[in-house]
């Protein structure tokens, strides 16, 4: 049986995983900013994203 580890990292330390990439709108965000409805979004998830691509 494999073990699970999880990390928890600040937004800052997020967003160093995206160095030298050119982050897409809205950048490093909770998880529920990505979906289709930005404008109700509901509260935000503990955890981050982004979508980059190599420039």
């Amino acid at each position: 049986m494999m073990s699970q580890k999880s990390f928890l990292r600040t937004k800052a330390e997020v967003t160093r995983f995206f160095d030298g990439l050119d982050l897409i709108d809205p950048g490093v965000v909770p998880l529920n900013r990505w979906q289709v409805d930005p404008a109700d979004p509901g509260p935000d998830i503990a955890a981050y994203c982004g979508l980059a691509i190599k420039a």
